[in-house]
C-alpha cells in the first residue's frame, strides 16, 4: 500500500485529519461554502489574483473587532490589484 492509499484509509477511519479540514491560526475562512484556495485553484488564478480574493474574503471575519486591520487587509488587496495592473501594462509594451 503506497502512502496515498494509507493516508486515504486513515482519513476515512478518522485517524488523520485532512489539511483541507483544518485551519491554522483562526477560523476566518470556515465561514465559506468553498474555501478561497479551492476557488483559486479550480479557476487557475495566479498568486496576485488569489491574494485579492483571500484578503477581501477574510477581512470581516479575521478582524471583526479591529477596523484598522480590516482596512489593512483591503489595502493589501488594493496593492495586489495595482501590481496586476502594472504587470499588464508592462506586458502590453
Amino acid at each position: 500500500m503506497d502512502n496515498w492509499e494509507q493516508n486515504k484509509q486513515f482519513w476515512e477511519e478518522g485517524i488523520l485529519t485532512k489539511a483541507s479540514e483544518t485551519q491554522v491560526g483562526g477560523s476566518h475562512y470556515k465561514h465559506f461554502k468553498i474555501q478561497p484556495y479551492q476557488f483559486c485553484y479550480e479557476n487557475n488564478l495566479n498568486n496576485l489574483q488569489s491574494e485579492v480574493i483571500s484578503y477581501v474574503a477574510r477581512y470581516p471575519f479575521k478582524w471583526k473587532d479591529n477596523v484598522a486591520k480590516q482596512i489593512e487587509d483591503l489595502e493589501k488587496a488594493k496593492h495586489s490589484i495595482e501590481l496586476l495592473i502594472e504587470l499588464i501594462k508592462n506586458e502590453s509594451n
